[in-house]
Order: C-alpha cells, then structure tokens, then sequence
C-alpha cells in the first residue's frame, strides 16, 4: 500500500510509485507487497509515519480490509481458487524482499548516505520484518517449505 495513491473520495488506486519495486514479473509479489501492512505487528509505539504502522492486530474500523478479505476478492476478480496457490510462499517472498531493502536503508543511515529525513525509522524496521517473516516461515507445514528445484 505504501507505493500507491489513492483517490481522495473513493477507494481507488490513482497512481502507482517507485515502479520498479512494484512489478518483479509474478502479480503475487505486487499482492504481497501491497497487503504486508497487514502482516507486519501493529504497535502504537511505532505510528511514526502512516507508511510505516503494522496494521496486523490493530484495532479494526468498521469495513477495513482483511488479509482474508481482500484475498478472496482478489480471486474472485482474478478468476483465481480462493485460497490462493502459492500464497504464503509470495508472503515471505515480499517480507524478505523489504527486509532487504530496509537494511539497505539502515544501511545508507549508518554511513550518513541517506537521502531521508525519516530514513532512519525506515532502516530500523528490518529487525522487525524480519522476525514477522520467520514467523510466516515457522509456520509452514514440511510439505510448504519443499523446493521444487
């Protein structure tokens, strides 16, 4: 959700950002993406930046999307079964993917490159992104986590 605009008035996507980390080729990896939000822990401790805010566990408004719920909609729409194939294998993926680039940030904070001025909030999310994913991991049956190399 952090790479989108939305409309003002109604719940449209009017834009997209920072392209290149949208698309990697797999609409899976754009849906993880978009839904890591609801992944990551919510705490009112690291409301920070509304970017930044884990909505997993947060108090729900009424009519706010679920992981579930969104989902399920994105099958309907994409003529997909619902639950979708793959899913938390595209979860760990998109979580591993911004654990890597919020080090990268972290990084950049550390040798004084970051361009930033909330980069360092950024940088010390990947500890925390990092654990959400080893959870998703943890929780994966034997069959899940074999390779089909």
């Amino acid at each position: 959700m952090d790479n989108v605009v939305w409309h003002p008035t109604q719940p449209i996507i009017i834009g997209i950002l920072d392209w290149e980390l949208s698309t990697l080729g797999n609409p899976r990896t754009d849906l993880a993406n978009m839904l890591q939000p609801l992944l990551v822990p919510f705490s009112s401790g690291n409301a920070v930046h509304s970017i930044l805010i884990g909505l997993n566990g947060a108090p729900a408004a009424e009519g706010s999307p679920s992981e579930e719920r969104l989902l399920r909609r994105y099958c309907r729409l994409m003529g997909r079964e619902y639950p979708l194939e793959g899913w938390e294998f595209s979860k760990v993926f998109g979580l591993f993917r911004n654990t890597v680039i919020q080090q990268g940030v972290a990084a950049r904070v550390a040798t004084g490159q970051a361009s930033s001025s909330f980069a360092h909030l950024v940088g010390n999310l990947f500890l925390q992104t990092m654990a959400t994913t080893m959870e998703i991991v943890d929780k994966l049956d034997s069959k899940a986590r074999k390779s089909k190399l």
